[in-house]
């Protein structure tokens, strides 16, 4: 008797296994690992210089558009580092500007002073996700 798999989901799970189960279960080579989750949360993260130049030779419009048109509902802009004070105002005005229509764009647009702060906030965000999937 073989095993039956499970056709409305693409035949992945067997049958009776319930999207997000938690356990093992064998993966494409036949060996027996965790089950893994695929959260619905995109983070593009930017350091300010880089993100600057983004916007100066279109990478900026070309990679937002790729998210906004994903399968990804949350997604998340994170900027890490802060303007110099000596940044001239039309090139702040265009950061500004570029951050207001991301987040008018459905993005949430997280700030963070430097990479420290940065590892500390997508540190929360996977314990925040992790709680999540143990719920499903």
């Amino acid at each position: 008797q073989g095993k039956e798999k499970d056709k409305g989901n693409g035949g992945d799970k067997e049958k009776g296994e319930k999207e997000g189960e938690k356990g093992r279960r064998k993966g494409r080579g036949g060996e027996e690992g965790p089950v893994e989750y695929v959260m619905d949360f995109l983070v593009e993260r930017k350091k300010i210089d880089d993100l600057y130049q983004s916007l100066q030779d279109g990478r900026y419009d070309e990679q937002k558009f790729r998210m906004m048109n994903g399968p990804i509902k949350n997604k998340i802009y994170l900027v890490e580092g802060i303007l110099p004070p000596e940044t001239p105002a039309a090139q702040e005005a265009l950061f500004r500007s570029a951050l207001l229509q991301t987040q008018l764009d459905g993005f949430l647009v997280q700030r963070t002073k430097d990479e420290k702060e940065t590892v500390s906030y997508l540190s929360c965000l996977t314990k925040m996700l992790i709680s999540k999937s143990k719920s499903l």
